[in-house]
């Protein structure tokens, strides 16, 4: 590895160099310090936020992965950055030299066209973290449900010194973990139990997924939190509707800690089979922050939530057009405890309705089937609107341990949004005509500057009418099969609207290890300007012994930087008896260097 010296050593190290040195002037210039970095899947923080150490997502080899954080910090005095924006809204700022995976691989935003594709992440708005420090859950509250699940005081210091340990009691909002809490309790609200059985004192978390990779989140999840599981196993089970055989197979994960099954218990879990419970969402959660309820939906919605589906419904009054499409949340309660299951439907009602999403109405119906026990249940239903607000809305609070269905939610989240970014460019457009119109111009004249038919401004300014909506003449099978080609796990192609030069005063430095990428403001971007590219080559040349080379970060040594007049980076500069005698800018192959060094010494 090259030697990076700073602006004190610079003299010794080179000016005062008994032989020739090359001196590799670069810098690791990135994005606007307020660009929100991807995290995981859909948690970000700003860039300015993110430590050295830190995950954050990256894209490989047609797959998502956690990457470490190997550098973050704030550099000054960048200027020349390009702003750029897409057809759905997305912005960013970037310098200029900053990377962005294009379908023609790599490219540096300086070289970025209007009407390039460049490969983005489906992600949302950030919500806002309230700075909470109150109590969810103490070492009290353990002590109390003990006495009341059969366990006995002189096991209760073991269970809680292990909670202690873990971090998790006391538990309070502003706690790292308690996001995982809420997810992992959505999921044990729908589709996990709390079990116990008494004649052995044995108690279990279990959780039935679709998938794998399901599994393995869940399992990341637990690890997270200290706790150990079982690994999955697949489980399948036969049976028959109308006579018809089916096979259905679910992943199984356990996991046998007291401790912990005490923790989902004292948190509000229910405990068996939730159709014979009466429960209702834990006040912590109706009562916390915006992300706490989110990702209690993202876990319940995971498991028994529906799949948003863009369809084609055909018309015979007119032409067939996309529709929005949202099955019921439904879950099934025995008949004499209906009440407690429409009181919890009403709370993720309420939920839901937090984050923009529309519910038409909560009911049940009658069951068919008689249980094996011979008691009946009913079928409880909390019923969507399926206009496109409540489907974008639905897609941003996402699904969790649910691959299947976040996948879903991405494209046809991604699809909503650009229905929606349009109809809105379509009534400030509106709103800009009249505003002309009034100040003068002509119908001929309005088709002409805003490219509407001139029936179309006839109608809106004899009517005074605003439009509704702009009607949308591309269909998701034709959006989705542009939009991801060549691209996996959610990612699609977003065409760039704005290109324009800015000043930043400041940037956020951010590398990354393995994958060298990472997501800002949802674009895919590459913290390997031609600097990094060209790392590797000045590497080798200094283990050749060819010269002696040195690296100066430009940001570290602004005096240097600026007495040698390097503008732009990388910046090759060989010095021989004290004084610069050749320089090169960009990059170049060991090839074309080792030549040029022989005839400079």
């Amino acid at each position: 590895m090259t030697k990076i010296i700073s602006e004190a050593e610079f003299e010794n190290e080179v000016l005062k160099s008994p032989q020739p040195v090359l001196v590799d002037f670069f810098a690791t210039w990135c994005v606007d310090p307020d660009t929100s970095v991807l995290t995981n899947e859909m948690d970000h923080k700003k860039a300015r936020e993110i430590l050295f150490g830190s995950n954050i997502l990256s894209y490989t080899k047609d797959k998502l992965v956690r990457s470490k954080t190997l550098q973050s910090k704030t550099a000054s005095d960048k200027g020349h950055c390009v702003y750029l924006e897409t057809e759905t809204g997305r912005e960013i700022k970037v310098t200029d030299d900053h990377q962005f995976f294009t379908q023609n691989n790599w490219k540096e935003a300086k070289n970025l066209k209007v009407g390039e594709l460049v490969a983005v992440y489906p992600i949302f708005e950030k919500l806002y973290t309230e700075k909470r420090t109150d109590i969810v859950l103490d070492e009290k509250i353990i002590r109390t449900l003990c006495s009341s699940v059969g366990i006995s005081n002189q096991y209760l210091p073991r269970y809680t010194e292990r909670l202690k340990r873990k971090g998790l009691i006391p538990l309070t909002f502003d706690n790292d973990k308690i996001l995982i809490l809420a997810r992992l309790m959505g999921e044990l609200f729908s589709d996990g139990n709390l079990y116990k059985n008494k004649s052995n004192n044995y108690r279990e978390i279990s959780f039935s997924l679709g998938q794998t990779k399901d599994a393995d989140q869940i399992i990341e999840d637990l690890k997270i939190l200290g706790f150990e599981c079982h690994r999955y196993k697949l489980r399948k089970r036969e049976g028959k509707i109308l006579g018809r055989t089916f096979i259905s197979k679910e992943y199984k994960v356990k996991c046998c800690s007291t401790a912990l099954w005490l923790l989902f218990r004292a948190l509000g879990v229910p405990e068996g089979n939730k159709t014979d419970c009466n429960y209702t969402v834990p006040k912590w959660i109706m009562n916390g922050s915006q992300q706490v309820k989110r990702e209690f939906l993202r876990g319940y919605l995971g498991g028994d939530g529906p799949k948003p589906t863009i369809r084609l419904q055909k018309s015979k009054s007119r032409k067939s057009h996309d529709h929005f499409f949202l099955n019921d949340v439904e879950f099934h309660k025995r008949e004499d405890l209906i009440g407690s299951g429409i009181r919890f439907a009403c709370q993720i009602k309420k939920l839901l309705e937090t984050f923009g999403v529309k519910v038409r109405k909560v009911f049940n119906e009658d069951e068919k089937y008689i249980r094996k026990n011979k008691t009946k249940t009913k079928i409880i239903h909390i019923g969507f609107h399926t206009d496109y607000e409540t489907g974008y809305n639905l897609c941003k609070i996402g699904y969790c341990y649910s691959r299947q269905k976040q996948l879903s939610a991405l494209y046809v989240g991604e699809f909503l949004r650009k229905r929606l970014y349009e109809r809105k460019m379509w009534l400030e457009k509106y709103s800009d005509l009249i505003m002309h119109y009034k100040k003068g111009l002509s119908i001929k004249e309005l088709a002409e500057r805003f490219g509407i038919s001139k029936d179309t401004i006839f109608g809106w300014i004899k009517y005074m009418k605003q439009p509704m909506r702009k009607v949308h003449k591309e269909k998701f099978s034709n959006w989705y099969r542009v939009a991801t080609k060549g691209l996996k796990e959610g990612l699609v192609w977003e065409r760039i609207l704005k290109i324009d030069p800015i000043y930043l005063p400041t940037v956020q430095v951010i590398t990354v290890d393995k994958s060298h990428n990472f997501f800002a403001n949802g674009f895919l971007v590459h913290n390997c300007p031609p600097c990094r590219a060209l790392a590797p080559v000045v590497d080798e040349i200094s283990e050749s012994g060819l010269i002696k080379v040195v690296k100066v970060d430009v940001d570290e040594a602004k005096t240097v930087a600026s007495k040698y007049r390097v503008f732009s980076v990388p910046t090759l500069i060989i010095f021989k008896d004290g004084k610069p005698t050749d320089s090169r800018v960009g990059f170049a192959s060991k090839a074309a260097l080792e030549p040029w060094i022989q005839s400079k010494i």
